[in-house]
């Protein structure tokens, strides 16, 4: 998560005092153009998706964890 964060910063960086006109660039996506700002949509999206299926893994282990531990101890009665 930490590379992720760095990578943001960097790429925010380098884009926040950009002009609008900057967005507009094409840009080639194997055989799609877009525009800077589509493709920058495009990769906050895949983002936010990455971030979701890390939250829903730790999720997991944390309740797979909790579950052992209940699993473990002695039952009381």
């Amino acid at each position: 998560i930490s590379s992720i964060k760095k990578k943001r910063e960097k790429l925010y960086s380098l884009i926040k005092d950009k002009e609008a006109s900057f967005f507009n660039v094409e840009v080639r996506e194997s055989t799609t153009e877009l525009s800077l700002y589509e493709l920058f949509q495009k990769m906050i999206a895949q983002e936010r998706r990455n971030l979701k299926e890390i939250g829903e893994i730790a999720l997991t282990y944390q309740t797979d964890l909790h579950f052992q531990r209940q699993l473990k101890t002695p039952s009381k009665g």
